[in-house]
């Protein structure tokens, strides 16, 4: 199997080609320290950052589903990471370029609506 950074790169399912939806966030490394006696604020500029990205897939029937619920699985939480296809990549490369990214936490989870659709939504941040 492909590894970046030593980590296992999982594949990810190719139908849908693309999310319904992605909303992007930057989480910056700062941090700050309040005195309790004067009240002034002292920050730490660590100058570094990384994406964040909640993935948002549309409704998907079971067949298809199934893939990416294995998908998920096989994520095994944080162990693993993955990359968007290439043509999402294409279609936006200063979003998502070609960075690798991994689930947030260790769950995965995935919905699934009375008339069997499967409602997937998965949060995910850049992999360093």
């Amino acid at each position: 199997m492909p590894t970046y950074l030593g980590w296992t790169v999982v594949t990810l399912p190719t139908d849908p080609p693309a999310p319904a939806s992605i909303d992007l966030s930057v989480v910056n490394i700062v941090s700050g320290n309040t005195s309790p006696f004067t009240g002034q604020m002292q920050t730490y500029d660590w100058n570094a950052s990384y994406m964040r990205a909640a993935v948002v897939m549309p409704p998907l029937p079971y067949a298809t589903a199934q893939t990416w619920v294995a998908f998920l699985r096989s994520l095994k939480g944080i162990a693993c990471v993955f990359q968007f296809s290439a043509a999402f990549r294409a279609a936006y490369p200063n979003d998502v370029g070609d960075r690798y990214w991994r689930l947030i936490d260790n769950a995965a989870k995935w919905s699934i609506s009375p008339d069997r659709y499967y409602r997937l939504q998965f949060d995910v941040r850049e992999a360093l």
